[in-house]
C-alpha cells in the first residue's frame, strides 16, 4: 500500500512539474508563431501564394472545361451546361496534362 501511495505521489508531482514546463514551452512557441505571423514579409508572401493558387485553380478549371471529360459529362447529363463550350471538342489529354 505504501508503494502505491509513493507511486501516485510521484506521478502527481511529475504531472504538475511537467504541466508547468509544458505550458512555458507552449507559450514560447505561441509567441514565436505570433511574431512570424505579424512579420510583413510573411503577409506579402502569403498574398503572393494565394494569388498564384487562385490563378492555377482558374487555369485548371479552364483546362477541364475544354476537355474530353467535360464533353462526356455534358452529354451524359443532357443539360448542355453553358459554362462548358465546345470550342476545343477534339482536344486530347494525356496523363501528364495536369
Amino acid at each position: 500500500m505504501r508503494g502505491k501511495m509513493m507511486f501516485l505521489a510521484g506521478a502527481a508531482a511529475g504531472f504538475v512539474f511537467g504541466t508547468r514546463a509544458g505550458r512555458e514551452k507552449y507559450d514560447q512557441m505561441m509567441t514565436a508563431a505570433r511574431k512570424a505571423m505579424d512579420n510583413p514579409t510573411v503577409h506579402e508572401t502569403t498574398g503572393q501564394i494565394q494569388a498564384q493558387a487562385t490563378k492555377l485553380l482558374d487555369q485548371g478549371k479552364e483546362t477541364i472545361s475544354h476537355s474530353k471529360i467535360a464533353d462526356k459529362v455534358r452529354h451524359r447529363d443532357g443539360k448542355g451546361d453553358v459554362a462548358l463550350d465546345d470550342e476545343m471538342h477534339d482536344q486530347k489529354m494525356s496523363a501528364n496534362s495536369f
